[in-house]
């Protein structure tokens, strides 16, 4: 056998080797890829559980606050009521518009908390 030869066959084999332990990092880089995407998928789920829940209080705190309309069009609706008073018996210290209440305190006033 002459020399090229023996270094071709040499050659060949290392070309091999380097083949065969590039395959096995696919492999592992494909085990880790996988891995981390079922990572991810776990952590989309978790995400997508939160915004659900989310979702769903919101609707439920839109839901009550739309039932629990309190003043419309000028007045307080059914089961309400609401009274004006001030320490010195003032009762025009408020503006009631159709859709706000505008309250201005008068001046010289005492105010009890009960």
């Amino acid at each position: 056998m002459s020399l090229a030869f023996i270094c071709g066959i040499f050659y060949l084999g290392k070309l091999d080797e380097k083949i065969n332990i590039s395959h096995e990092r696919m492999d592992r880089m494909a085990e880790q890829m996988s891995d981390l995407n079922k990572r991810l998928d776990n952590q989309i789920e978790i995400i997508d559980n939160i915004k659900n829940q989310a979702i769903a209080e919101i609707t439920a705190l839109t839901t009550v606050q739309n039932d629990a309309i309190i003043f419309k069009n000028g007045h307080l609706t059914s089961g309400y009521d609401m009274g004006f008073n001030s320490s010195g018996g003032l009762t025009n210290w408020t503006d009631i518009h159709d859709d706000y209440i505008c309250m201005r305190y008068p001046a010289g006033q005492s105010w009890l908390l009960l």
